[in-house]
């Protein structure tokens, strides 16, 4: 069974929507602000269902019953922590309307030498990407478009601590038989090895995983 398309959502301010990234809580590189986009990558509808799940007598693991939650993510060396908030709590969700969900994102990695001096390893976001499916009590109903968020400029947005990222991704609608939704995601890091020009970036790689109950 296919599903609606998903959309991206903005961060409501003054009755404007716009997105954010980078945002700096002080020190370091300046931050970056990004202009909306619309960018998604179309996912596959996996075919037929899966078997329903045995009833345990106990409520549905939900990782955002509060509306908020945070995670530690290892991606190599570097150590990236990210925190998830609802604006509407699962509690008041509804049928047919879309959700908006912040996510922030900032990072940490061993510390270098330089020219005999310590320093901070810069790191940068490149992409990141929610793969959503929803499902039923008898299983699999759909899997939206993967949503996705790549950086407009290069090599990405600062995101060493204190600096850090924030977006605002518009979860996809909820048919009204639905009480789960799974979220995968994925952020692409780069982490800068040299400033000599042309400079030298190492890739690294941290998936999380959401999953979201509605009562």
């Amino acid at each position: 069974m296919a599903y609606p398309r998903a959309r991206r959502g903005a961060v409501a301010l003054a009755a404007s929507l716009v997105l954010l990234a980078g945002c700096s809580a002080g020190g370091g590189e300046p931050a970056s602000v990004t202009t909306p986009y619309a960018q998604v990558t179309p996912s596959p509808v996996p075919s037929g269902e899966g078997p329903s799940a045995p009833s345990t007598g106990k409520p549905p693991h939900n990782d955002l019953k509060t509306g908020r939650a945070t995670h530690s993510l290892k991606a190599g060396s570097v150590r990236v922590k990210v925190k998830y908030s609802l604006r509407n709590s699962v509690q008041n969700w509804s049928p047919g309307m879309v959700q908006p969900m912040t996510v922030s994102l900032t990072a940490r990695s061993s510390k270098g030498v330089q020219a005999g001096r310590v320093t901070t390893q810069k790191i940068y976001l490149s992409r990141v990407s929610a793969l959503t499916q929803v499902s039923d009590a008898a299983g699999h109903l759909g899997s939206p478009d993967t949503i996705v968020d790549r950086a407009d400029v290069t090599p990405g947005f600062l995101v060493t601590s204190p600096t850090y990222y924030t977006q605002v991704f518009t979860l996809p609608v909820f048919p009204a038989k639905a009480t789960r939704l799974t979220i995968d995601f994925r952020y692409e890091i780069l982490l800068l090895q040299s400033t000599s020009a042309p400079r030298d970036f190492a890739k690294r790689t941290a998936t999380d995983t959401l999953i979201i109950s509605r009562p």
